[in-house]
């Protein structure tokens, strides 16, 4: 195999963890509830966000809210359609 060839199928195998890894930890909508934004996580809502995506770890923004004791956005999730029965790696 050749020197130039080993290179680009060596990015080219990164850049594809890169982006597996990048995709599984996408959520917006926990992101926005972890750090207490209610404002972005409305915006997010009526801009059809995945409600249900979940960070690295499993936790999505309805774990969020009930760590926070955050009952107002929990019923903002759970309207636009947070599933209640999923469970993270805690």
């Amino acid at each position: 195999m050749t020197r130039i060839r080993r290179v680009t199928i060596g990015a080219a195998m990164t850049l594809l963890c890169a982006s597996f890894t990048l995709a599984a930890g996408k959520s917006d909508v926990a992101d926005a509830v972890q750090r207490g934004d209610r404002t972005a996580v409305q915006t997010l809502l009526r801009q059809k966000a995945d409600v249900n995506a979940a960070q690295i770890d499993g936790a999505t923004g309805l774990h969020w809210a009930a760590y926070n004791d955050d009952l107002q956005t929990a019923d903002l999730l759970i309207k636009a359609g947070a599933k209640v029965d999923v469970a993270n790696r805690e």
